[in-house]
């Protein structure tokens, strides 16, 4: 096999009932071809969700099931792998042995992946086929995920994600709120309804008043029950979905777990995802419910490494959808959008031509690039103490396709892009490895820069190039105007600069001709 054209990828995905694998090959004009699709049972989600930790029998099977994945790996040379884990193991409360036991036993390393990256996961699985699908790219669609803590609604429409909305209202956190009132009533399903449509009402402004064709549902649950009950129908009506939903809410538990259509699902999960899903729909405009959309977690992460190693077309449009998602929620908070695209802008000119010199790789460009976005999105609530509300709504809000140890390096980001400097005494700080403080003070320096450069926030420099000579970077600001003012404060930003990168930088501004 010639690796230049061909690559075979493994993917697993350690859910709450099943263990899954698959292999595929990469063709050259990026196409995934199927070679095995392993899917064996677990205990993880029951132990979890029953008696909150995962058994040691348990463990053990989930180890033997892995080492036989990982023979079957090794017997087809696999270029590349990623093992994920979601809800079942995420929630447990001793996750961090159960991880431990997984690498001692098989040598697999296994991500805990969060509800945001699991909902980007299936979107990128889907998104090849959601771009050919005409009717939906003209008239719009709502989708959505709904996870164990949280659901991710998001408006695609001409080929984009425009609007991503998190709100914590997960089918687990339901569960764990209300238990307490399911022995007090007849109706419990009744009790969920009400809850999720107290919650979800505030929220509806943001998809409600826009008219959209489509309404679609991610998550392995959700997919296996549509295709099973309309198997070769693309959509179904906003009628028929309530009906397929209220056929499931009289069933207990027990029934479900021994029904063979929701063997793919957490019974104890199954109903308020189901709530939630036909809340939002009624809430909404779409009609039409689409079913045929084949979507898994390892389709997404096969996606996701050839992407990586590939820069594929797909790769930029997804980066840009996380771009916009973020957008979304600096207007959220009344950024002013001339400043922020102004930050934007130099931030990433600052980056492209220094990240050799700085050891910065593309994933940093994504960090310094949402903390341009966001980095003064607390001054909505406190415009004296703007970089700690920032660190806080950073820390809160889940950005689409991020993972929590991601976004806790955006929010020092954002933090530090004042006038504070990254410091040891500073808890949240100090706790992260040696590494994320390095790179967290990289990338706060040159975004401190880039904010000074627009300190009077009228766009005054039009381009901006970078040269590098001997111990000095000068940054040569192309304007008409004065930019004595920035020059000022740049010179106070550049001491950090310079203390974290060893270069001095100047600020020099060239007439426009």
């Amino acid at each position: 096999m010639n690796k230049s054209k061909y690559n075979l990828i493994s993917a697993i995905d350690i859910g709450s009932n099943l263990i899954r694998m698959t292999i595929a090959q990469i063709n050259e004009e990026n196409e995934i071809i199927i070679l095995e699709d392993l899917r064996v049972s677990t205990l993880i989600g029951k132990d979890t969700f029953s008696f909150g930790k995962i058994s040691f029998d348990t463990i053990n099977k989930t180890c033997h099931i892995l080492n036989g994945f990982r023979d079957l790996m090794d017997s087809y040379k696999i270029d590349c792998y990623k093992a994920i884990s979601t809800s079942g193991i995420r929630e447990a409360a001793n996750r961090d042995f159960v991880l431990e036991k997984i690498m001692s036993k098989t040598g697999l390393s296994v991500e805990i992946i969060s509800d945001s990256q699991e909902s980007f996961l299936l979107y990128k699985s889907i998104y090849s086929d959601l771009i050919k699908i005409e009717d939906i790219n003209s008239k719009g669609a709502l989708i959505v995920y709904v996870g164990a803590g949280g659901v991710e609604i998001s408006i695609f429409t001409k080929g984009k994600l425009v609007v991503t909305e998190y709100i914590k209202i997960g089918s687990l956190r339901i569960k764990e709120l209300l238990q307490d009132l399911e022995s007090k009533t007849l109706d419990f399903n009744k009790i969920i309804e009400e809850y999720v449509e107290s919650i979800l009402k505030p929220f509806s402004r943001v998809f409600s008043t826009r008219k959209l064709g489509y309404f679609i549902t991610l998550g392995s649950s959700i997919k296996y029950l549509l295709s099973e009950e309309f198997s070769h129908i693309d959509f179904i009506s906003k009628e028929s979905f309530s009906t397929f939903v209220n056929n499931f809410k009289n069933i207990s538990e027990n029934s479900l777990l021994d029904n063979s259509i929701t063997k793919d699902s957490s019974p104890e999960l199954l109903i308020p995802s189901l709530i939630i899903f036909e809340t939002i729909l009624k809430m909404s405009s779409c009609e039409k419910v689409y079913t045929s959309l084949s979507h898994s977690l390892r389709h997404g992460i096969i996606s996701e490494i050839n992407d990586t190693m590939r820069n594929t077309e797909r790769n930029i449009m997804l980066s840009q959808d996380i771009i916009n998602s973020i957008k979304y929620t600096g207007r959220k908070y009344k950024i002013n959008l001339a400043h922020s695209r102004q930050v934007e802008k130099l931030s990433l000119c600052i980056f492209d031509s220094l990240c050799d010199t700085l050891n910065l790789n593309k994933k940093d460009k994504l960090y310094l690039h949402i903390a341009a976005i966001l980095c003064e999105v607390g001054k909505y609530f406190d415009i004296n103490d703007s970089g700690l509300q920032s660190y806080n709504i950073i820390m809160n809000e889940r950005l689409i396709g991020i993972s929590d140890k991601e976004v806790e390096i955006i929010a020092n980001i954002a933090y530090y892009s004042g006038s504070l400097i990254p410091s040891n005494n500073h808890d949240f700080f100090s706790k992260l490895s040696f590494d994320k403080r390095i790179l967290i003070s990289k990338l706060a320096a040159i975004l401190k820069l880039a904010i000074s450069m627009d300190l009077s926030r009228k766009s005054k420099i039009e381009k901006l190039d970078i040269e590098e000579y001997e111990d000095h970077i000068y940054f040569y600001a192309h304007s008409n105007s004065d930019i004595l003012i920035e020059q000022w404060d740049f010179q106070l930003k550049s001491v950090f600069f310079q203390e974290v990168t060893g270069f001095i930088p100047k600020l020099v501004r060239k007439e426009i001709y």
